[in-house]
C-alpha cells in the first residue's frame, strides 16, 4: 500500500470517528420497509415548475464542495443522479455530517426534485443517512480502473467506475435469460447433474482432480455433463438442458478459461440436423435480447467440401493428421460469419457420435464464428457395443455406469453444446473471455 493511500485512509478513519462521536452509525442498517426509489426517478420535464419528493440510496461517485453547499452524484443499478446539499436547508449540525461524506460512501438521501439553472435534474437534500463508510478511495473518476489485472482481481471497482463493463454483465444476464426462455417455450426441461465425477468423461480434456473424503475415493470436477444427461434420456426425459459450469485443466487465453459456463441440450428422436436448427434459433433469440437487429445468415458446409474449397485437395484418411492440422490453422481461424462445419472425420471427434453411412465421417457439426468454436452437436451413439468399442479405442477409463444405462436402451437422439462465455463475447463484440466472466481465474498474488 502506498504512503499516499495510507494517509487518505487515515483521514477517512478520522471522519468515521467524527460520525461515531456524534452518535452516527457509519454502517447504518437500511430500513427495507422504507419507500425508496431508484435514482433514475430524479427527472423533471424542463417545462414543469412543480417539484416531486423522494428518497434514494446509492454510492457517492462525485463530489463538489463549495463552502455552504455541496453537489454530488450518487449511483445505483439504475444509473447516476445529482444531489444538492445546503447548510441553510440541513442546518449546521446535519450539514457538518454531510461534509464528512467521501467518494465511495453509500448513503440515503431524501428531498425535493428540481431542475438546476443548467437544466440538470437534481434532488435537494433534506435528510441524509450514511449506510456504509468507504475507507479506501475509489479509482480516478474520469479514468476508472485502467490496470487490466486490477480490473479482473477487483471486479467490483471496475463495475463501480466503468458503465461499459456493467453493461456487458447486464447483457450477459439477458442473453442467458433469453436462452432459458427459448428452451422453455419449446418444452425443454432444465435439470442439474453432478459436478463431481468418478471418471472424467464426456469430452477430450484434462480434468481437475480432488479427493472425496466421505467416500474415500478420488474424483474429478466435471469436464462435461454429457453422460449423465444421456442417462436421463434412457430414463424417459425426452427434451432436457443444463446451463452450468465445466472445468478443464488446460491453458488460459483470450478464448479459454479453465472454469467456464456451457449449455448442453439433448432431445430424443432427433439428429444433428435438427440440433443445428435449434442452435440457429437459440442464438438468434439470444441476439434479439441485446440487439434490435438480431442475427441471421448461418452458413453450412461439410468438412470435406471446405477442405476442397479452401485447400484445393480431396480429403483422404491416410492424410488425416496433416489435413486436419491445416484445417485448424488455416481454415477455422478465417471462418468469420456464423458457420456450421458438418460431417467431420471420426478421428477428430469424441467417441460419442454416430458414424455416417460411409463410416469415415460422423454426424456432427461445429459452430464457428469469428474464427472461434462457439458450440458443437451430433447425433448420439446409442448402440452399447459400438459405444464400448469407441471408448476402448480411446485413452482413459471406460465409463461402465454409462454403458450399463445404454444397455437398457437409449432412444435415438441429438445433442448440442454451446459455450456461453464465447457466445456472449460474439454477441457483445468483446475481445477477451475474461471481460465476460465476472471473476476470471488468475494466479494468486504472493
Amino acid at each position: 500500500m502506498s504512503q499516499n493511500i495510507k494517509q487518505l485512509m487515515n483521514v477517512r478513519r478520522e471522519k468515521r470517528q467524527f460520525l461515531i462521536d456524534n452518535g452516527i452509525d457509519p454502517y447504518n442498517m437500511a430500513n427495507p420497509q422504507k419507500q425508496v426509489r431508484k435514482v433514475s426517478f430524479i427527472s423533471v420535464p424542463p417545462d414543469i415548475k412543480s417539484v416531486s419528493r423522494g428518497t434514494v440510496r446509492g454510492r457517492v461517485v462525485q463530489i463538489r464542495k463549495m463552502g455552504k453547499s455541496t453537489f454530488a452524484h450518487i449511483q445505483d443499478d439504475s444509473g447516476k443522479a445529482q444531489i444538492y446539499a445546503q447548510r441553510d436547508v440541513l442546518g449546521a449540525d446535519l450539514y457538518a455530517i454531510f461534509k464528512k461524506i467521501d467518494l465511495g460512501d453509500i448513503i440515503e438521501v431524501s428531498g425535493e426534485v428540481f431542475n438546476t439553472q443548467s437544466g440538470e435534474p437534481t434532488l435537494r437534500v433534506g435528510d441524509v443517512d450514511i449506510l456504509s463508510k468507504s475507507l479506501r478511495p475509489l479509482p480516478d473518476k474520469f479514468h476508472g480502473v485502467k490496470d487490466i489485472e486490477l480490473t479482473y482481481r477487483q471486479r467490483y471497482l471496475d463495475l463501480i467506475t466503468n458503465q461499459e463493463s456493467r453493461n456487458v454483465f447486464v447483457n450477459r444476464s439477458k442473453i442467458v435469460g433469453a436462452i432459458r426462455r427459448t428452451l422453455e417455450s419449446l418444452s425443454f426441461m432444465e435439470i442439474e447433474t453432478p459436478m463431481l465425477h468418478p471418471i472424467a468423461g464426456g469430452a477430450n480434456a484434462k480434468s481437475f482432480s480432488t479427493h472425496y473424503n466421505a467416500l474415500g475415493e478420488d474424483m474429478h470436477l466435471r469436464i462435461a455433463p454429457e453422460l449423465h444427461l444421456k442417462m436421463l434420456l434412457v430414463g424417459g426425459f425426452e427434451k432436457i438442458y443444463e446451463i452450468n459450469r465445466n472445468f478443464r485443466n488446460e491453458g488460459m487465453s483470450t478464448k479459454h478459461n479453465p472454469e467456464f459456463t456451457a449449455l448442453e441440450v439433448y432431445q430424443s428422436y432427433t439428429d444433428y440436423i435438427e440440433m443445428m436448427r435449434l442452435v440457429e434459433y437459440i442464438v438468434s433469440q439470444a441476439s434479439c435480447a441485446v440487439s434490435s437487429e438480431g442475427l441471421n445468415g448461418f452458413t453450412r458446409i461439410s468438412y470435406s467440401d471446405l477442405i476442397k474449397q479452401e485447400l484445393d485437395i480431396d480429403y483422404c484418411e491416410e492424410n488425416f493428421e496433416e489435413i486436419h492440422k491445416r484445417y485448424e490453422n488455416e481454415i477455422e481461424p478465417n471462418l468469420i460469419e456464423p458457420t456450421f462445419v458438418t460431417n467431420f472425420p471420426h478421428q477428430a471427434m469424441p467417441p460419442l457420435c454416430k458414424r455416417s453411412e460411409d463410416n469415415r465421417f460422423v454426424e456432427v457439426f461445429e459452430f464457428i464464428w469469428n474464427g472461434k468454436e462457439i458450440g458443437c452437436g451430433y447425433s448420439e451413439e446409442n448402440n452399447p457395443e459400438i459405444q464400448r468399442a469407441s471408448f476402448e479405442a480411446q485413452e482413459g477409463e471406460t465409463d461402465e455406469e454409462f454403458l450399463l444405462a445404454l444397455e437398457y436402451g437409449m432412444p435415438p437422439a441429438g445433442g448440442l453444446g454451446i459455450g456461453i462465455d464465447r457466445l456472449v463475447m460474439e454477441l457483445l463484440e468483446v475481445q477477451s473471455i475474461k471481460d465476460v466472466i465476472l471473476f476470471p481465474q488468475l494466479k494468486r498474488k504472493s
